[in-house]
């Protein structure tokens, strides 16, 4: 009886959450302003939209604790951000020298959930172009 009882908390829980993506994802789609504040120059360069599927959007509604509105507006700064940032942007050959001197890196496992993970050995970060350390984050975060 008590399975049942924990089995249905966690199926509503889950409804729950279903119906805040569906929420979040009826407002990212139908609200006609999004259209309107995307850079679009950077859309006329090639450059695509980050991909918004549920998976994506229940991220945001989790690090906002499920507020709709806010999972919006960190969502919307993530896009605009990921326009001015597009993926693949950055070229091996623009940071070789952070990647040669190791930097950041792919550890070797994975952590207990199985994810995959990158480690920055601060000591060798001394005295840098912060244009290219930049750089290296994004090219590192886009590889991962």
């Amino acid at each position: 009886m008590e399975a049942q009882s924990k089995a249905s908390n966690v199926n509503e829980g889950s409804l729950k959450a279903q119906g805040l993506v569906s929420a979040l994802y009826d407002r990212v789609f139908g609200d006609l302003e999004i259209v309107n504040s995307v850079n679009h120059t950077a859309l006329l360069r090639g450059y695509v939209l980050p991909k918004l599927d549920g998976a994506t959007l229940k991220r945001f509604l989790v690090a906002r604790k499920f507020d709709v509105e806010e999972g919006f507006k960190m969502l919307m700064n993530y896009v605009q951000w990921r326009l001015s940032n597009p993926e693949n942007a950055v070229r091996q050959e623009d940071i070789k020298a952070s990647l040669d001197a190791k930097k950041i890196y792919v550890g070797k496992h994975t952590d207990k959930a199985g994810r995959i993970y990158f480690v920055c050995v601060a000591r060798k970060h001394k005295r840098v172009n912060m244009q290219e350390t930049r750089q290296l984050i994004i090219y590192s975060l886009d590889k991962v």
